[in-house]
């Protein structure tokens, strides 16, 4: 039983070498597991997100229980409802404006993005490479230990 935010970046200017122009992350609020999607078109956000259920939620035979998002249109659609009606998932979203309110999603962009800018700035690779770096620099982030949003037994107290 998880929660699970979710965000989309762009258009960017420049697409990537597959032609994609945006970038779908979910988080995983207690874990901090990453997956990042590229989209040609926003209106991808629903593929993307069965997409994601399908290779993550229900390989590891787990439910979301929040699915936590900005409000843009195409992620609380009403296909978007649909969907997550069927999964048993509640919608919560914040309002225009406040990327605070979505902030575990929110950080984890930046905290992607600007490794990918510092890996094509050190190879001095053209900028429609992005999407890759994007995509190495999720596969990173995913492998680093992290104790964020756990706690984990050795940390606590013993008890006397």
């Amino acid at each position: 039983i998880r929660e699970i935010s979710t965000d989309i970046k762009g258009p960017f200017e420049i697409k990537s070498r597959h032609g994609s122009a945006y970038y779908h992350g979910f988080i995983e609020s207690d874990t901090k597991y990453h997956c990042a999607y590229f989209l040609k078109n926003r209106s991808e956000a629903l593929q993307v997100t069965m997409t994601h259920w399908n290779l993550q939620i229900k390989a590891e035979d787990s439910r979301v229980v929040t699915y936590r998002s900005d409000g843009a249109k195409e992620l609380i659609s009403s296909a978007i409802l649909k969907f997550l009606a069927s999964t048993r998932t509640k919608l919560t979203y914040s309002p225009p404006y406040t990327p605070e309110l979505n902030s575990i999603i929110e950080r984890n962009h930046r905290t992607i993005f600007e490794s990918a800018h510092a890996m094509l700035l050190e190879a001095q690779l053209p900028l429609f490479f992005w999407e890759d770096a994007v995509e190495y620099g999720s596969l990173i982030f995913n492998s680093v230990p992290t104790t964020t949003g756990t706690c984990s037994q050795s940390l606590l107290p013993e008890e006397s």
